[in-house]
């Protein structure tokens, strides 16, 4: 996590590396709280062709859709933030078009609320 993401109060909520598959949709579904300020961060391979990251809610269908191709000279990497309209879980679709499965890495934050001058955070195991 960076420090400008810990000096703007965000937690890590979430990481991991993910082994794609080759030319196959990788999901992976995740609990969001209601009014929950969140940021996700997506690292692929620099050899990558193509990567489409969408965060959606079976049901209500895509909330965010992020295309970027490495290959080409796009950045390998993106990034956004999400306000969590309804407490759920969250579908998380990862892709990657490539001639051989590369790993990418995902990490997830979360700004915290307090309450009674404590921090709360939900955290996923």
């Amino acid at each position: 996590m960076s420090l400008l993401h810990q000096q703007r109060g965000f937690v890590l909520y979430k990481t991991g590396t993910i082994q794609s598959r080759i030319n196959e949709e990788y999901p992976v579904f995740i609990q969001l709280e209601a009014g929950r300020w969140y940021h996700f961060v997506l690292v692929a391979d620099p050899r990558v062709k193509k990567v489409v990251m969408r965060l959606g809610m079976p049901g209500l269908g895509d909330f965010i859709t992020d295309k970027f191709k490495p290959e080409q000279g796009d950045s390998f990497w993106t990034e956004f933030s999400f306000v969590c309209p309804q407490s759920g879980k969250y579908l998380l679709t990862l892709f990657q078009k490539s001639q051989e499965s590369f790993p990418f890495h995902i990490t997830i934050l979360q700004r915290p609320r307090t309450q009674q001058g404590q921090t709360v955070s939900y955290r996923m195991n």
